[in-house]
């Protein structure tokens, strides 16, 4: 079983991945960066890896941690594009 933590601070992020198809099945937890619980939460998932930039993506098979998506340059290589190409495949 995949857990995904998702680090966002854009509105409709959370819709898209809900609504994104999955042959994986996971469970996704969703920190959003303009609450208060979200920032506590986000920063400390990020925390671990060093990122400071949103939208940042973790994906765990139990405890193990297996991928990483974020990047710290708006213009390249987005976290929500590159999970959501990661849950389409099988």
């Amino acid at each position: 079983m995949y857990n995904i933590s998702i680090v966002y601070d854009k509105p409709g992020t959370r819709e898209l991945i809900i609504k994104a198809p999955s042959k994986k099945h996971p469970f996704i937890q969703f920190f959003d960066m303009n609450t208060v619980e979200g920032k506590k939460n986000g920063y400390k998932v990020k925390s671990t890896w060093g990122a400071k930039a949103n939208p940042f993506v973790l994906i765990e098979e139990g405890d193990t941690p297996i991928k990483c998506f974020y990047s710290e340059y708006d213009w390249k290589d987005d976290a929500v594009e590159q999970l959501l190409n990661w849950l389409k495949d099988a």
